[in-house]
């Protein structure tokens, strides 16, 4: 058994398999650094572009300013351009109001849907409680299987209320398939 281990030991395709291993575990490394950097850094190229791109027109105003000041008087190509820059930052200026509206009003909206989905399961599901003939245990037991959908669904959460009725094993007396499938639709 010793004789083996010291003959893999020293053997040329063990050593060579060794430190291709080695050289995979540090490239598998790497990459996974790097993949995690990248996921740190992820907006701060946009923001290096904005600033780049508001330094390099002020630096434009800049020159024309010193240039006017040694000939006190704009010509009017240096007016046309001091108006165009102007332009450039106000154009920057309400593109940058105009995306932040339009997130603002996708996530009313979304917000309004899910309430919409909310209430119409919640109505569901109270609707199943009055239309079927349950005793007072059946409801409470029923009651009790919704509670955390519930809860979720009077939050505006429906995708997690999704994944909470998702979760429910229908017992074919209090809570049927079909059921849980309409309850299930509505989200």
């Amino acid at each position: 058994m010793p004789t083996i281990i010291n003959n893999l030991k020293t053997r040329l395709t063990t050593k060579i398999t060794a430190m291709l291993l080695a050289a995979l575990c540090v490239a598998l490394l790497a990459i996974g650094y790097t993949l995690w950097l990248s996921w740190q850094l992820e907006g701060a190229a946009a923001a290096i572009n904005d600033s780049g791109s508001l330094r390099m027109r002020a630096w434009k105003i800049a020159a024309l300013l010193n240039q006017t000041n040694q000939d006190r008087s704009f010509t009017p190509q240096q007016l046309a351009e001091v108006k165009t820059i102007q332009q450039q930052f106000e154009i920057t200026d309400a593109t940058e109001e105009i995306i932040k509206m339009e997130l603002i009003s996708q996530r009313i909206q979304l917000g309004r849907q899910d309430r919409i989905k909310c209430e119409a399961t919640l109505d569901l599901i109270a609707g199943y409680n009055r239309e079927r003939s349950l005793t007072i245990e059946q409801i409470t037991q029923m009651q009790s299987m919704f509670a955390q959908a519930e809860s979720l669904l009077r939050a505006n959460r429906p995708d997690f209320a999704a994944q909470v009725i998702n979760a429910i094993e229908p017992d074919g007396v209090i809570i049927t398939q079909e059921m849980k499938d309409d309850v299930l639709s509505l989200l």
